[in-house]
């Protein structure tokens, strides 16, 4: 296991009144819609990586028809949506009164409509996304952590803290809640490509598959100093990333070890990880906005960068 790696070109994203406190980890998202095509390349080396350190979500297309993306959305606890360079807006939940906050975004495949999710089961959809329902008065034990889409666009997960995860839509009911140890609690939900299975993530580390995702690893025997606070996976399937809050990557199966922002000073916690748009890299977010690339992310730094004012950044959804 590799310790430590450098970071590439920082990206501040500056930017729409709605401060949130850092003890709200997953209340916010940043989602890359589709752009225009552009020439990309993914590779993948054998062997797993890590780093130690040590909310969100982490989802990819395959690579085969990968694209650029240069526009994304920055969504706030609150619900303000503020779609940035080529991404559309479809609408927010920002000036609602809503019981609890926003937790997770999930896109549709074409980037023209999205899903929020709020931590106590509401799903508000926007765009081209379908009501599908929510889980409002069904998880009354443990609130929502994540939210997931299926790589059709036609359903979605929710996830519980608890390790509970509902399915709506076409997304498949895979059974009972993933096994979390004591104190652990569910960060991410990570779909396969086929959307016939995720893995979900909990903050000790604790990775539990279901449906057709293979177990791979996790990190969950090495009393991480601090808690794990998102996944991405590899655009095959075959690996995935999981971030810390302290900046520690965590690589497994497939996917490669670029680096991470482990022994470094922080200004703010990382928030979440997300696949880079060529497959074989990832970006780190941090809650002050700062966005961290490493491996092929590195190209992509001219992604247009704003978040609303104070919000802190989860970098959720590579498309």
């Amino acid at each position: 296991m590799t310790i430590g790696g450098q970071a590439g070109v920082r990206v501040r994203l500056a930017g729409v009144a709605g401060a949130i406190s850092v003890l709200s980890l997953l209340a916010a998202a940043v989602a890359l819609p589709p752009g225009p095509s552009v020439p990309v390349s993914c590779g993948h080396g054998g062997g797993n990586g890590g780093s130690g350190g040590g909310k969100g979500q982490g989802y990819s297309h395959g690579c085969g028809g990968a694209t650029a993306a240069p526009g994304y959305f920055a969504l706030a606890g609150t619900g303000a949506v503020a779609p940035m360079g080529s991404a559309g807006g479809h609408g927010d939940v920002g000036a609602m009164q809503l019981a609890s906050a926003v937790v997770g975004m999930a896109t549709t495949p074409d980037g023209a409509g999205y899903w929020l999710a709020a931590g106590d089961g509401a799903v508000f959809a926007f765009g081209d996304a379908r009501t599908l329902g929510g889980a409002g008065g069904i998880v009354p034990r443990a609130p929502v952590a994540a939210i997931a889409a299926t790589p059709d666009g036609g359903g979605y997960w929710l996830a519980a803290e608890d390790g509970r995860v509902l399915a709506f839509g076409d997304a498949p009911d895979l059974g009972r809640a993933a096994p979390l140890p004591a104190g652990a609690s569910v960060v991410a939900l990570a779909p396969t490509p086929s959307g016939r299975g995720y893995w979900v993530v909990a903050s000790d580390g604790t990775v539990a598959p279901a449906g057709d995702a293979r177990p791979l690893g996790s990190p969950a025997s090495l009393h991480l100093s601090s808690p794990v606070v998102g996944a991405a996976v590899d655009p095959d399937g075959d690996g995935y990333w999981l971030a810390t809050a302290g900046g520690g990557v965590f690589a497994f199966g497939r996917a490669r070890y670029h680096g991470s922002l482990a022994g470094q000073r922080l200004a703010s916690p990382v928030t979440a990880i997300a696949t880079a748009v060529t497959g074989d890299g990832y970006w780190l977010a941090e809650a002050d906005g700062t966005l961290e690339p490493f491996g092929s992310a590195e190209g992509e730094t001219g992604i247009p960068a704003r978040a609303p004012d104070g919000a802190p950044v989860t970098l959720a959804t590579v498309l």
